[in-house]
């Protein structure tokens, strides 16, 4: 008996012949291994909206166009696998609930795909002003709230040491 062990390298999707040869036997047995669509990476895994994400993978159509979905926001970006069949490319997160999201890779006919997971944040993105004299008005601007697939939230302010001086 013989175990080898090997990480296959880049290529398209589809059946690929995998043979054995024996140097001197001469002995050879071949299989079948599947290739089949897949991320290999997204970085970071979590942030606000604004963040440029990377994505990566392979196991595609080579030279072909994959579309990326972004959890509500379909077709965030397109990209075109290289001769191998893999991809590599970026987007920003767009303007969604905070929460676990589901990032799809898929070929344009939708028979391909794979999925991977991303968390968006909240975050506070503008105060104005920042600083200032007590008794003045303070506006704050946010992304990331929202409930569910609501888009409207109550939200609490909390200044300083008072607790919801506004909601």
């Amino acid at each position: 008996t013989v175990t080898i062990t090997f990480q296959s390298d880049a290529q398209d999707i589809g059946s690929k012949v995998l043979t054995a040869k024996g140097y001197n036997t001469h002995a050879e047995a071949t299989t079948v291994f599947e290739i089949i669509a897949g991320i290999s990476g997204i970085n970071p895994i979590r942030g606000p909206v604004g963040t440029v994400v990377t994505i990566d993978g392979g196991g595609y159509v080579k030279n072909a166009a994959v579309r990326i979905d972004f959890g509500t926001h379909k077709t965030i970006t397109t990209l075109i696998t290289e001769g191998n069949g893999t991809f590599s490319g970026t987007f920003i997160v767009s303007t969604q609930v905070q929460g676990t999201t589901v990032v799809t890779v898929m070929d344009l006919d939708e028979t391909n795909q794979a999925t991977t997971l991303f968390e968006i944040l909240s975050q506070i993105i503008l105060i104005t002003p920042k600083i200032d004299f007590v008794n003045e008005v303070i506006t704050v601007e946010g992304t990331g709230y929202g409930y569910l697939d609501h888009l409207e939230e109550l939200i609490q302010i909390d200044f300083g040491t008072h607790e919801t001086i506004t909601t």
